[in-house]
């Protein structure tokens, strides 16, 4: 692959991004950030929701956030199967076009 080497029979990142994502630190840093950034979107989400379905905002909140964590639950072992299926990188030919007709759907 692009950026990798065979080295004593196992895989290593030759890249800048690829050596750095290896530290313990930088992988909880951008855990802790997206968790920071997954959370900014709750209070947008609330307003809205409460503000468009007033009668049944308790039922509207509560479909939202049993979809998100249901998302948050299953999306590991999806993400995990694409990966040991067809492998890393061919995984975002997958993930990526996802990704983009979800948000073209918001």
């Amino acid at each position: 692959m692009l950026g990798e080497e065979v080295a004593e029979g196992r895989k290593e990142s030759t890249t800048f991004v690829g050596s750095v994502l290896r530290e313990p630190v930088v992988v909880v840093l951008v855990g802790l950030l997206f968790g920071v950034g997954v959370e900014f979107y709750v209070p947008p989400r609330v307003t809205i929701l409460s503000a468009v379905y007033e009668r049944r905002r308790s039922s509207a909140l509560g479909a939202t956030f049993a979809a998100r964590n249901l998302g948050f639950a299953v999306l590991p072992a999806v993400a995990g199967a694409i990966t040991a299926v067809i492998g890393r990188y061919p995984g975002h030919l997958v993930t990526v076009p996802a990704f983009a007709a979800a948000l073209a759907g918001t």
